[in-house]
């Protein structure tokens, strides 16, 4: 494959696959950022300089799973994917209301 692999996808911000029912998006920006998520509706961290890139991925691993708790834990549903090996893990697949693979 040559070239850029996300060419023609739209990217969706982590923050705008999350609902609860009676919240309009400004109060659903303003929960993500509570619960420490960026304004871009992404999310990142501050690792020491020069971490390697394992170092790197675990953080983001453990502040998405973060997030995701964060959000739940506010009531919101997750609406996101859950396919898949690693998505099936996070937390919020693992959530009650959360629509599984196969419709489950």
């Amino acid at each position: 494959m040559n070239g850029d692999p996300s060419v023609g996808r739209t990217f969706v911000p982590p923050r705008d696959t999350w609902q609860k029912p009676g919240n309009d998006r400004a109060a659903r920006d303003a929960d993500w950022r509570d619960c420490g998520g960026a304004a871009n509706g992404g999310y990142h961290v501050s690792t020491a300089e020069g971490a390697s890139a394992a170092v790197i991925q675990q953080a983001l691993g453990r502040t998405f799973d973060d997030l995701q708790r964060c959000m739940l834990g506010q009531g919101y549903r997750y609406t996101g994917s859950c396919e898949g090996e690693i998505r099936s893990r996070y937390p919020a697949c693992q959530s009650p209301g959360t629509k599984k693979p196969g419709g489950q």
